[in-house]
């Protein structure tokens, strides 16, 4: 970090500069400064008098200080990151970056470009590095960006992106995902185990009965199989058939 940092007027500066490490947060001097928003990581971080000290030095960084100083630095600010981003103004900051597209958009081609959210499979730092959620397919992705491999998915945690969504419900996209059905000579493969449970769960539909728990137990691909009443007519992901 040290050598790719010379010229940042501070160390947190340096750090939200490096490649890849645009989907941080800038957290404001002053949430760094109360206590009560540091509760409990004075027990967590083995350096945390020490790091703190780094993250709220207004003195030029310069880069001179030693690599382990700085990943320890790092760490804290990721674990405070974590917290911030889940408070109204740091869910604020987040929403810029979503919206400018800065944490890149689905790869599923039924998503159509739905921008995705940091997350973490693990509030625990060092556990593994940060993934992408899609709010649209409800599926987590690797980074394709070989820098974000080498930030900790716990600077994100595990809440944000579910908070996130449910905070600004207007930003996700309506679009409604078509599972992708593979078929032989324009024909679906037929698969009998599945095929009998969408057909029960149309039963209980043609009866007027509420199948949605059976539905919440079949893969999302099979649920949206389901042919699904519309005035007098059933209608399947694919086409309409008469009742």
């Amino acid at each position: 970090m040290a050598s790719s940092s010379v010229g940042y007027a501070t160390f947190i500066d340096a750090l939200c500069g490096l490649r890849g490490y645009q989907i941080l947060a800038r957290i404001p001097d002053e949430y760094l400064r109360d206590a009560f928003n540091l509760t409990g990581l004075s027990t967590e971080h083995p350096y945390f008098n020490e790091s703190l000290k780094i993250l709220l030095s207004r003195s030029h960084f310069d880069g001179s200080m030693t690599s382990e100083a700085a990943e320890n630095a790092k760490l804290l600010y990721g674990m405070i990151h974590a917290r911030y981003i889940t408070t109204t103004h740091g869910l604020g900051r987040m929403r810029e970056k979503y919206t400018k597209g800065i944490f890149g958009t689905c790869m599923r081609c039924s998503c159509a470009k739905t921008g995705l959210l940091p997350v973490g499979a693990n509030d625990q730092p060092g556990v593994t590095s940060v993934k992408f959620f899609c709010p649209t397919c409800q599926d987590v992705y690797h980074p394709t960006v070989k820098a974000h491999t080498t930030i900790d998915g716990a600077f994100f945690g595990t809440t944000f992106p579910h908070l996130f969504m449910f905070q600004h419900t207007a930003l996700h996209s309506a679009v409604n995902p078509r599972p992708y059905v593979p078929k032989i000579f324009g024909f679906a493969i037929y698969d009998e185990k599945w095929s009998k449970k969408r057909a029960a769960i149309a039963r209980r539909r043609i009866r007027g009965e509420d199948p949605a728990e059976d539905l919440a137990k079949l893969p999302p691909r099979q649920a949206a199989m389901v042919p699904r009443l519309s005035g007098q007519r059933f209608v399947v992901f694919d086409g309409a058939i008469d009742e």
